[in-house]
């Protein structure tokens, strides 16, 4: 087989750095996008934060990298423009509230006022480590812990029992019938029927077999929902009361108000510092420096230019594509999430002129603050099913199942339902209303019953 070298021709798509993080900033969502500015202006000193009190023009947009540094020094086009987007204000500091200790450092501060030894509080340490964030002692923690520092179980277990007397009551359990019994034993209660339920019945208890569990603890079934009661003023995850670490909040990217003329899109810029490139490097370009100097600057005032036409990008493509989304779901508006109407990326696309690749970036962890309430951007794009006056969104039937189930007098089966729907003109399958169900997390009928 002879083998030689041949010149081949191919059409290849080669991501170059900076189309990777122009693609990068425009799926960032607000909180992630000022991090990554932040991170920016630590890296690139040629950028620069405007001063509040400043008033910057607008980010003209260079045709390439190759830049006539005499001439661009010359311009006043250097900054990523934020004017005309309308002041809300800063945050009211006195709606929030102080920081709760999380669970772990709760749970340490209790430990290190127990009377153990230095070995006991090593080895507290590690069954607290081994606590997750709902408040139980994670599977084969104790097996884990006694091959880590070579000590029994039986010691590990030892402290655990102290940790488990700890606040909140029931934290250190290895399931929920353990934290629920610990919090029973901490009540007085161990001596009941509540002890009984939780020790023999808890299942039938997530089944609602009240009869079942009628006849095996010799009670009525009203006393028997008594004592359900009973069991759900304990806590099913006591570490929830705590601080899982930091507060994740979710700022809106867009804002979609009323007006006088209709419903309004804007942007939600005010969280997202102002960046211009730095007078003083600018200033450097005209003189005359050493040639790896002259280089330095040059490169990094490349960069910083392109990552102002980025943020431009993100902004101008973002706007562009939620006018469109909402202009499209005005019925959501006005009515609310029963109006949606079904929407496809490639719908949205065709309409603003860019692919639909790069509207699914611009829609991902993107969040919508409307008259309804705060969405993800991509909330407002679903498949449709047929309905007596055209297609109807997913999303809409979804709402309208969970608005059903929400007045309901007596469970509805899913057969029901989907009479009811089809009844209201909605082509929908009981398979569809099950899986549509299950996807709003509701239980089904015999589930629901008292």
């Amino acid at each position: 087989m002879d083998q030689n070298l041949q010149p081949l021709q191919k059409q290849q798509l080669i991501f170059t750095p900076i189309f990777q993080q122009a693609m990068e900033i425009l799926q960032l969502g607000t909180l992630q996008l000022v991090e990554k500015i932040k991170e920016e202006l630590l890296e690139n000193p040629v950028l620069e934060e405007v001063p509040n009190l400043e008033k910057t023009e607008s980010f003209a947009e260079e045709k390439n990298l190759e830049i006539d540094w005499e001439r661009y020094v010359e311009e006043e086009g250097e900054s990523y423009n934020l004017d005309g987007i309308e002041e809300r204000g800063s945050p009211d500091f006195e709606k929030f509230v102080c920081k709760k200790p999380t669970l772990r450092k709760f749970l340490l501060q209790q430990l290190y006022m127990t009377h153990l030894s230095e070995k006991e509080l090593e080895i507290g340490e590690l069954i607290i480590d081994k606590i997750d964030d709902n408040g139980y002692l994670m599977k084969d923690s104790i097996q884990e812990i006694s091959n880590f520092i070579d000590v029994k179980p039986e010691a590990i277990e030892k402290l655990l029992f102290v940790i488990q007397n700890f606040e909140p009551i029931g934290v250190g359990a290895r399931d929920l019938k353990e934290s629920l019994l610990i919090q029973i034993k901490w009540l007085g209660l161990e001596n009941t029927l509540l002890k009984r339920l939780v020790t023999h019945h808890l299942h039938d208890v997530q089944l609602k077999n009240y009869t079942q569990i009628s006849r095996n603890l010799g009670i009525s079934v009203s006393e028997v929902k008594k004592l359900i009661k009973g069991l759900q003023s304990l806590e099913p995850k006591p570490g929830r009361l705590y601080d899982y670490g930091e507060t994740n909040y979710i700022i809106p990217d867009i804002i979609v108000e009323k007006g006088d003329t209709g419903f309004m899109v804007s942007l939600n810029d005010s969280f997202i510092p102002r960046l211009r490139i730095s007078p003083y490097y600018k200033g450097l370009i005209t003189k005359k420096l050493k040639d790896d100097v002259s280089v330095y600057i040059k490169e990094r005032m490349g960069r910083a230019l392109w990552f102002l036409r980025c943020l431009q990008q993100r902004r101008d493509n973002l706007l562009k594509v939620s006018e469109e989304i909402f202009s499209f779901q005005k019925g959501f508006l006005m009515d609310g999430p029963t109006a949606l109407l079904p929407l496809r990326l490639k719908d949205v696309a065709e309409k603003v002129h860019l692919h639909e690749g790069t509207v699914s970036r611009i829609v991902s962890s993107k969040y919508a603050q409307t008259p309804f309430g705060v969405f993800k951007l991509k909330y407002f794009f679903s498949s449709s099913l047929k309905g007596r006056n055209g297609r109807i969104s997913s999303r809409a039937v979804k709402e309208e199942i969970k608005d059903l189930i929400t007045k309901e007098l007596s469970p509805l089966s899913d057969q029901a339902i989907c009479k009811i729907l089809r009844s209201c003109g909605i082509t929908i399958s009981r398979r569809t209303v099950t899986k549509y169900r299950e996807d709003l997390g509701i239980l089904p009928s015999n589930l629901r019953k008292q």
